[in-house]
């Protein structure tokens, strides 16, 4: 499974590191894919002014006892590995690490009368039909 279908399968965002490889955003790192069959869980501090040790305690705790395997640890930011086929831990890595979701619109043909009817009267390109 690639963080493709990960994303897909769980309605999260995608982002590219500098070197290009992809990943889910979270609030409190990143899920990446490791190699192979495996994703990691990255905690780490995006942000200067907030401190990650306790929430590298807590979700390693969480995440370790949800059958995780410990891959680094750097006292307030480290990283652990999961199977990526194990649907369960995938959605406690999602919970834990709160993924970033992608949002989901529904256009229904209401509201896509209501834009042709708004569009040609702000003079906005062609109408929709």
């Amino acid at each position: 499974m690639k963080v493709e279908e990960l994303a897909e399968h769980h309605r999260l965002r995608i982002a590219k590191d500098s070197c290009g490889e992809e990943f889910v955003p979270c609030v409190f790192g990143q899920i990446y894919h490791h190699g192979g069959k495996q994703f990691g869980a990255l905690v780490i501090n995006e942000k200067p002014a907030r401190s990650t040790t306790q929430a590298w305690n807590r979700i390693g705790k969480a995440l370790r006892a949800g059958g995780f395997a410990l891959h680094q640890n750097g006292g307030s930011e480290g990283s652990l590995l999961f199977d990526s086929q194990n649907e369960e831990q995938a959605k406690l890595a999602i919970r834990m690490m709160r993924a970033r979701k992608r949002r989901q619109v529904t256009v229904t043909p209401e509201m896509l009368s209501q834009l042709a009817a708004v569009r040609p009267a702000r003079g906005i390109g062609p109408s929709i039909a």
